[in-house]
């Protein structure tokens, strides 16, 4: 991975590796699951976005596949976040690595908020699509992804009316 058999990667030639855009807590899964091969599945379910996004960027092919799949299955269980932010994380995260099945799962999450608020079914707790106040320098969320990747804005929001 780090070696092109010239020496033209930092990495390669000082045999480190800095990775500045992960949790700690994700990291320290995948490098015990590279090592002991093995990982409990509450922390494979609490870090699946950012150990898939690891695995892919990483090319930790046969793990990828695993964390992809526990993922698409978190976002899919996300339907109930009140915050828009969670489900766009997974939506952006399917986009930029090429996920088709995290993406479903997160298009589907929203689209089964929208219904079940509309036919009254949605669980306590559990409101309309929103703006949160938080998000990057008070940036809305879904403008956010609107200005970042119009074309997934564009998906998402054409999915999500839908009836």
């Amino acid at each position: 991975m780090l070696d092109d058999g010239e020496g033209a990667f930092a990495e390669g030639r000082e045999g480190r590796v800095e990775v500045r855009d992960c949790p700690a807590e994700a990291l320290a899964a995948v490098l015990r699951l590279l090592a002991d091969g093995k990982i409990g599945r509450r922390e494979l379910r609490r870090h699946a976005l950012d150990l898939y996004v690891l695995c892919d960027k990483y090319d930790i092919g046969e793990l990828s596949s695993v964390c992809e799949r526990e993922a698409a299955e978190a976002a899919e269980a996300a339907w109930t976040s009140d915050d828009d932010h969670v489900l766009l994380r997974y939506l952006v995260a399917a986009h930029l690595h090429g996920s088709p099945c995290i993406r479903r799962a997160a298009i589907s999450a929203l689209r089964r908020r929208r219904r079940d608020l509309a036919t009254g079914r949605a669980p306590a707790g559990v409101s309309a699509l929103r703006r949160p106040e938080s998000v990057k320098g008070g940036e809305d969320a879904w403008e956010a992804l609107a200005a970042a990747h119009p074309d997934l804005a564009a998906e998402v929001m054409a999915a999500v009316a839908e009836p």
